[in-house]
């Protein structure tokens, strides 16, 4: 097949598009195909011959944000906002405020939300040798007490190892002076050692790496620098031989006549070199959407968000798991709503669903000492129960990105992750 041939211009494909109507990146990245000589990256294709960002390809209007830092800094301490939390839900009473300020300023002024909001800072103890001297007099044993006790002297930080990465800092081992977990020190004694154990799988390695103790409970970041390949080498296990390009996959599944994606998940063995997540595997070599894979006729969804907003409020639909059983009651509302507005009004369920806004924990540690009281131990867990606290965030590593968020691990207190990233045994 003759490769496709885009538009020469910068500027022709700029007129093509906007005579399309898309009304934003994500609208583009589904329709693109309708003109055959438009570019699926117009981003990457005119880098160099034009490309300035998405509202000017598509003819759309920038938002009208404060120009600078300083002006934006001046408007959100007026409206009195105390922390990142409260910023994320208030921003919208000035039109003019960033929902991501850190982003929009990051060259412009941008040092923390501290001097943003116009907050002190907390006096930490200046160098590592005091913070370590301290928390080691407390007898904080591993990382979840630590989140946990850190408060007790107001001049710890809840992230040592950020606050002190160029003064010392090495792990929490040396910090809290306890003594190390001794596991395999080489990729290949932990190779042999699982391999002996007769494991075939991830899942399965999850499961049963404490039969050794000198397993870690994360090899693939343990031994990152020390040899790992992927998770077919460590367990010895052959590679599955996927089909190499999507144009492959997408021939093979649709003479296959799959019609959705449920049913692909049930039948896709029938063809052993197709893989069960075809979105990863050919994210980079041509994956759309399923309608794209599957060769069937896209619905005619709601182009705004707004309409897609009424349609829903219409039929009264109150949640998100609601939202996912019932959608389909108005064919032109799509499945993944959330990604189909990401760029033309999304803000969150609540807003779409015109529902309050819980008074979530406004602090890491108040979430995670209540998660970890509901004694919660997996993230698939966490989703599950979240709601038998309804002031727990449902993206809780969204929510306090930027106020002490580390990993899963250390949110829900469980012992996961081997002592190199941070838990002590």
């Amino acid at each position: 097949m003759p490769a496709k041939k885009n538009f020469c211009a910068y500027a022709e494909a700029q007129s093509a598009a906007q005579a399309l109507g898309f009304n934003s990146q994500t609208e583009y990245k589904k329709r693109y195909r309708e003109d055959p000589r438009l570019p699926a990256s117009p981003h990457e294709v005119y880098a160099n011959t034009g490309w300035t960002d998405w509202y000017d390809f598509l003819g759309k209007q920038r938002p009208e944000w404060y120009p600078t830092y300083t002006e934006a800094q001046a408007a959100v301490q007026a409206l009195g906002i105390k922390k990142q939390p409260e910023y994320q839900k208030r921003c919208r009473e000035d039109p003019r405020l960033s929902y991501t300020p850190q982003k929009l300023y990051a060259k412009d002024g941008w040092t923390d939300w501290y001097d943003f909001l116009g907050k002190q800072r907390p006096e930490w103890y200046p160098t590592y040798a005091e913070a370590q001297a301290v928390v080691q007099a407390l007898g904080i044993n591993n990382q979840p007490e630590y989140r946990k006790r850190c408060r007790e002297d107001p001049r710890l930080s809840s992230t040592p190892p950020k606050l002190y990465a160029n003064d010392g800092w090495t792990d929490w081992y040396n910090f809290l002076g306890k003594k190390r977990s001794d596991l395999y020190p080489t990729y290949a004694q932990a190779q042999g050692a699982v391999q002996a154990l007769g494991i075939k799988r991830k899942p399965e390695y999850n499961k049963r790496y404490k039969e050794d103790p000198r397993l870690p409970g994360a090899p693939n970041l343990f031994y990152a620098n020390a040899g790992w390949a992927d998770w077919y080498d460590f367990l010895g296990n052959q590679r599955s031989d996927f089909y190499p390009t999507y144009a492959e996959a997408q021939s093979a599944v649709q003479a296959l006549g799959f019609n959705s994606q449920a049913e692909y998940q049930k039948r896709y063995r029938e063809d052993p070199r197709l893989p069960a997540r075809p979105r990863a595997t050919y994210a980079n070599t041509g994956w759309t959407d399923s309608y794209d894979f599957f060769g069937k006729q896209r619905p005619e969804l709601y182009p705004t968000y707004a309409e897609a907003q009424a349609a829903s409020l219409a039929l009264d639909i109150k949640s998100e798991p609601e939202y996912k059983r019932r959608y389909r009651e108005d064919p032109r509302l799509p499945s993944n709503i959330q990604d189909f507005y990401t760029d033309a009004g999304w803000i969150d369920w609540y807003d779409f669903l015109g529902n309050n806004r819980p008074d979530l924990y406004p602090t890491y540690a108040e979430a995670q000492a209540v998660v970890q009281a509901l004694g919660i131990k997996k993230q698939p867990e966490y989703q599950k129960r979240y709601r038998e606290d309804p002031r727990l965030p449902s993206n809780p590593q969204q929510f306090y990105a930027d106020a002490d968020w580390i990993n899963w691990y250390d949110f829900l207190g469980s012992n996961g992750v081997e002592p190199m990233s941070g838990i002590v045994a």
